[in-house]
């Protein structure tokens, strides 16, 4: 049991944040983002109490955490609203720090409208590659795909978001 405990503490420790700004990415809400990271790692949990063998516990955490946000969306039908003070921290900053938060809230407010305009499926495999980071395969395994039609849709989304930007 103790080795279960230090796994499980190992892989949240590895990749909680991850999660959570893949899930806020979505949900654009603090604790709603928290609540849903909760639940993603209560139910990985789950899967280790109950012997499952993971393979990959990334792409594993990002199937859970998809799913969660799905089934949010489906009960709650939330409409996306981009709030600066939820991207700010609580710490004091410089005013430098302060323009250089705004500037980069205002690209990033840009760039997700733009992303907001493309094919849902186009936008989410541009973020799992270049937000969070993962390969091919790890893609493949949270949408469910094969990983010779994920570059295929990556190379259709960038081209996408190409002719937008």
């Amino acid at each position: 049991m103790q080795d279960k405990k230090a796994y499980f503490g190992e892989v949240y420790e590895t990749y909680v944040k991850q999660i959570f700004r893949f899930v806020f990415l979505r949900v654009n809400n603090t604790q709603k983002a928290e609540d849903i990271t909760s639940e993603t790692f209560l139910r990985f949990w789950r899967k280790i109490e109950q012997g499952n063998y993971i393979d990959n516990e990334r792409a594993l955490l990002y199937v859970i955490a998809r799913g969660i946000i799905i089934d949010y969306y489906r009960s709650k039908k939330n409409i996306r609203e981009v709030k600066l003070e939820e991207v700010a921290d609580d710490k004091q900053f410089t005013n430098d720090e302060i323009i250089e938060k705004i500037y980069l809230n205002e690209k990033i407010s840009k760039i997700y409208k733009r992303l907001a305009t493309i094919k849902k499926e186009y936008r989410e495999i541009i973020l799992l590659r270049f937000v969070e980071d993962l390969e091919y395969a790890e893609i493949a395994s949270v949408l469910g795909k094969k990983e010779v039609a994920i570059r295929v849709l990556l190379h259709r989304a960038i081209a996408t978001l190409k002719g937008i930007l």
